[in-house]
């Protein structure tokens, strides 16, 4: 059985909490690109697992919680 990333519903669609980065933010601190930021929030795109692991740390979040079931 394969994980799906579940970026886009976990970093873009649920309400952006009060001390969560906004996409350029969070792109400057993954040294990533606000665009990239925008297709992973859209589900354009899906991050890299170095860039997912990255997008972790920054959120304080467990690689779980992007992940669907």
């Amino acid at each position: 059985m394969r994980a799906v990333i579940s970026v886009p519903v976990r970093i873009g669609l649920e309400p952006r909490p009060p001390m969560q980065p906004i996409p350029t933010q969070l792109a400057e601190k993954i040294n990533g690109k606000q665009k990239s930021i925008s297709g992973y929030e859209t589900g354009a795109t899906l991050p890299s697992l170095k860039t997912l692991l990255k997008i972790t740390k920054v959120l304080k979040r467990p690689a779980g919680y992007f992940l669907d079931e």
